[in-house]
């Protein structure tokens, strides 16, 4: 009788620590939209893919970024 009194308590807790998380992760989100800013490189294009050159593969050095 202890032992599911305990895990429930447990899981209750779990529960409401799980749920707080995701309220301040929505609150940051609309937050973040306020904020919004367009970051572009002349070796990407936008939908296409990061070259070799700037990733583990490479050289991993990273490629020339514009706000």
């Amino acid at each position: 009788m202890m032992k599911n009194t305990h895990a429930f308590l447990l899981s209750a807790l779990c529960c409401v620590t799980l749920s707080a998380c995701n309220e301040q992760n929505s609150q940051s989100l609309e937050q973040s939209n306020l904020n919004d800013f367009t970051l572009t490189s002349s070796k990407v294009s936008d939908g296409g893919n990061l070259p070799i050159t700037y990733t583990c593969d490479g050289q991993s050095i990273s490629p020339p970024l514009n706000l």
